[in-house]
């Protein structure tokens, strides 16, 4: 993005190792463009705990790509955070749109701070289904 200044983008890059580092990937994140829909659906799953629902396992294809990432926003749309996503489009991720995919790292770490408080509020390990945000949850490594 133009607007962008490098601390911002470097900002984002952290954020996604970051990201990457408490969900056990081993992904080499070096700029935007590494943050394919393939690594969105690894931190969904990994933060969640539990597969992503229509997720293609294989994908080969942008419109397999943009399918996937697709099924991410719709399900943090949908099943765990109960906000409208409708700014953010599976197309664009799979496009590698830098503002989709800005608002998407944020999304995640956004929720893995909340889950973080959350644990840390309940002195638990796990955040289990029923609970105010009813997501189940497996735990995030420490870092």
């Amino acid at each position: 993005m133009a607007s962008d200044t490098a601390d911002d983008i470097d900002a984002y890059i952290r954020t996604v190792k970051e990201l990457c580092s408490r969900c056990g990937s081993t992904r080499n994140i070096q700029s935007i463009s590494d943050c394919e829909p393939t690594l969105f659906v690894e931190l969904y799953e990994s933060i969640l705990g539990e597969r992503l629902p229509d997720a293609i396992r294989n994908p080969s294809t942008r419109r397999d790509h943009a399918h996937n990432a697709q099924a991410v926003v719709d399900s943090l749309a949908l099943d765990v955070l109960r906000v409208d996503l409708s700014h953010i489009h599976g197309d664009a991720v799979a496009d590698g749109e830098a503002k989709t995919v800005y608002n998407l790292i944020e999304i995640f770490a956004g929720l893995v701070e909340y889950i973080m408080e959350q644990l840390e509020q309940r002195g638990s390990a796990e955040v289990s289904p029923g609970s105010d945000r009813e997501s189940t949850y497996v735990s995030l490594p420490e870092t």
